[in-house]
């Protein structure tokens, strides 16, 4: 009887051993796909900020040019192409008619 509890203890005890070293390469295995998501999340971020941080740069030139052509309207430099003068600064192109 009592070799037949010592073999059962032994197996219990090997079992636990496997699911002891079983618990472990889990535990691994989870804490590794957590490192690698955040990695990628940190990545994604970080293109994004790069992203954003030259967008701010386009909008700040799309704005600095806006505000320079507003100027140079006001001081009268500067006329849209709609807007006409009282002058032609084409020539006519075609000649004149001979009646």
């Amino acid at each position: 009887m009592r070799s037949t509890l010592e073999g059962r203890i032994a197996a219990l005890e090997a079992a636990y051993a496997e699911l002891h070293t079983d618990l472990f390469e889990v535990a691994r295995a989870a804490r590794e796909a957590i490192e690698v998501l955040g990695d990628q999340r940190v990545d994604l971020s970080r293109e994004q900020r790069d992203e954003i941080r030259e967008l701010k740069i386009e909008v700040a030139k799309l704005g600095a040019t806006l505000a320079e052509f507003r100027e140079q309207r006001a001081k009268g430099q500067f006329q849209f192409a709609r807007e006409r003068d009282a002058t032609d600064d084409l020539p006519y192109p075609l000649p004149p008619r001979r009646h």
